[in-house]
């Protein structure tokens, strides 16, 4: 089980108990809370992507146009609520369904793959963002590293957490 399955799982277990020597649920939750204290907009991306936690989708949103607006990426409001909107909306879900995320072929009427690359998302397993516009290349880049920051993080304390 990944990263983002063990958060999301943990997110919603009701077992909090401890246990000895070995990483419980409860840890995974004191960790995230302690890295989202530092990286509140990443952990918030985390939980909204991962756990299905669109309640901070409004927090996300504030931020992110906030940043469009103060970095000069967008000319109005308007502009970079729109670019937010997209962006986000397709980094929640760029699961190319031709291929259910294989990035390969399937052949006709079997389970199995075949060795052709998706033509919808050329192998990928996940759709880019059509007409990306400058702004929302930078945004998309900026979600990306603030993911992979709080993610990077999360798994050092949890590390730290197994080094009993």
């Amino acid at each position: 089980m990944g990263l983002p399955e063990r958060i999301s799982r943990a997110q919603i277990s009701s077992d909090l108990s401890e246990r000895v020597n070995e990483l419980a649920d409860v840890d995974i939750i004191r960790v995230t809370g302690m890295v989202g204290a530092g990286q509140p907009l990443g952990v918030a991306l985390w939980r909204c992507k991962y756990s299905g936690a669109l309640r901070e989708l409004p927090t996300i949103i504030d931020t992110l146009n906030g940043m469009l607006l103060g970095g000069g990426h967008a000319d109005n409001e308007t502009e970079a609520e729109q670019m937010v909107h997209r962006v986000v909306m397709h980094w929640l879900d760029d699961h190319c369904d031709a291929c259910d995320g294989t990035g390969y072929e399937r052949i006709a009427g079997t389970p199995a793959l075949s060795d052709t690359q998706c033509p919808e998302c050329h192998g990928q397993g996940r759709l880019k963002l059509l007409r990306e516009t400058e702004g929302e290349k930078w945004l998309r880049t900026k979600i990306d590293a603030i993911e992979a920051q709080a993610a990077g993080e999360i798994m050092r304390r949890l590390r730290e957490a197994l080094d009993f």
